[in-house]
């Protein structure tokens, strides 16, 4: 980040939110193709482990909101320099969001190893990559200021929500037959996650054209 700040200090919390901002992306990303894996493989030790390090991601938003409030308070930031602030805090409550949804979708590997396997499940997990995917390169455009990488994210949202609606197809047809029945509202909950998912990164995505603007 070129330093252009008379108090020096101010560029080196500027460069600390954007690492905390990269490492509670990385981790999100991370945990939701664990959850993906879990989910197809019905991996109860991975999901645990999912689960358990949720608290990470909460812990990681703590920090950036604490550190947000003090770059408020004491550098009172303007134009350019309040927007990337005030953006910090929105991203790191979308990326908590995400490692919420994944959390989710490791306690539903609990009740899913009472049924048999479904067939969507293959199509879950590449949907969930390419969720992945998308909040991998939308955090990467908030650390590089990448335009470009930023605006290419909002087209794969139709590629997301596609998924979802093949997705949504085939447990319409599972019988009505109980354990049929059963296994319908056990996939239903949490394919929608991945997709909403595609929530967070969305709104990740467009911040970064307006610190480019000038008042």
């Amino acid at each position: 980040m070129p330093s252009g700040h008379t108090v020096v200090a101010f560029d080196t919390e500027l460069a600390t939110l954007h690492r905390k901002i990269a490492e509670m992306g990385g981790l999100a990303e991370e945990q939701l193709i664990r959850a993906m894996e879990a989910l197809v493989s019905r991996d109860e030790n991975l999901a645990t482990s999912i689960i358990a390090r949720d608290v990470e991601l909460d812990r990681n938003e703590a920090e950036i909101e604490a550190l947000v409030v003090r770059v408020l308070a004491l550098r009172q930031p303007m134009a350019k320099d309040l927007r990337e602030v005030i953006s910090a805090l929105k991203i790191s409550t979308n990326l908590e969001r995400v490692g919420d949804f994944s959390s989710n979708c490791a306690k539903r590997v609990m009740a899913l190893t009472q049924v048999p396997p479904t067939g969507p499940m293959k199509s879950l997990n590449r949907m969930g990559k390419t969720a992945a995917t998308m909040v991998h390169d939308v955090v990467k455009a908030y650390v590089d200021e990448d335009y470009d990488l930023a605006t290419d994210q909002l087209g794969g949202l139709h590629v997301v929500d596609r998924s979802k609606r093949l997705l949504s197809a085939p447990t319409a047809h599972l019988g009505s037959f109980r354990a049929n029945r059963q296994r319908r509202w056990l996939l239903l909950p949490h394919h929608s996650y991945p997709w909403r998912r595609r929530d967070p990164t969305g709104r990740v995505a467009p911040r970064r054209p307006e610190w480019n603007r000038r008042l």
